[in-house]
């Protein structure tokens, strides 16, 4: 297994964060990925005003994005479903997107998020289970 830590749950888990966390490497890939994910999606905010006509601001895009996400993990509901693009048209309308162009943006750039989580999760499942073939108990 290329990730033995990792088999014994939530123990092996904390102990590989451990592990990883020693590493310099870490500590730029760590906010640097973080950085590309929320690039990301304000980029899918932008990219889904542009399809429906309505150009979004990127400092728009930047604070629905911001300010949404941060509503959506606070909230507890699942992927931030709700909540997250509730508060993410305050910051669009108060910059001066109409009401109905920053529901439909949120709307549409929230598909497209979850659709890319999607295709990455799915893919990287058919990868995993082609590496980690499943160990059957003996009789």
């Amino acid at each position: 297994s290329r990730l033995p830590a990792l088999s014994g749950g939530v123990d092996g888990a904390t102990a590989a964060a451990r592990t990883s966390s020693r590493s310099p490497s870490t500590w730029v890939a760590v906010p640097a990925g973080g950085l590309g994910v929320w690039g990301a999606n304000v980029l899918a905010i932008v990219c889904a005003g542009r399809a429906i006509g309505a150009p979004i601001p990127l400092a728009a895009a930047a604070a629905a994005w911001s300010l949404g996400s941060m509503a959506g993990v606070a909230s507890g509901t699942p992927g931030g479903a709700g909540t997250t693009e509730a508060v993410a048209i305050v910051p669009m309308i108060a910059m001066g997107v109409t009401r109905a162009d920053a529901l439909t943006t949120i709307l549409l750039a929230r598909g497209i998020q979850y659709a890319g989580a999607i295709l990455l999760g799915g893919g990287s499942l058919v990868s995993l289970r082609s590496v980690f073939r499943p160990v059957r108990p003996r009789p």
